[in-house]
């Protein structure tokens, strides 16, 4: 997950958080999980890098996947 960073640069860094999800479902595009998500968090949905938490990353793209 994405939290806000307080890094002043001006180009909108964000940590890593560490949450909780189990995967119960992937179809095409989409995966339905269960877990510590909260309305509007925001997530890495792809890239080939590994993360860890605490570690700043910067958005280039953000997309609204909308509420269930």
């Amino acid at each position: 997950m994405l939290g806000r960073s307080e890094v002043a640069d001006g180009r909108g860094a964000f940590r890593i958080e560490q949450r909780e999800l189990e995967v119960l479902h992937t179809q095409s595009d989409r995966v339905f999980v269960r877990g510590t998500l909260q309305q509007n968090d925001q997530v890495v949905i792809n890239g080939n890098h590994r993360f860890v938490v605490d570690q700043l990353v910067y958005s280039f793209e953000t997309q609204d996947f909308g509420s269930p």
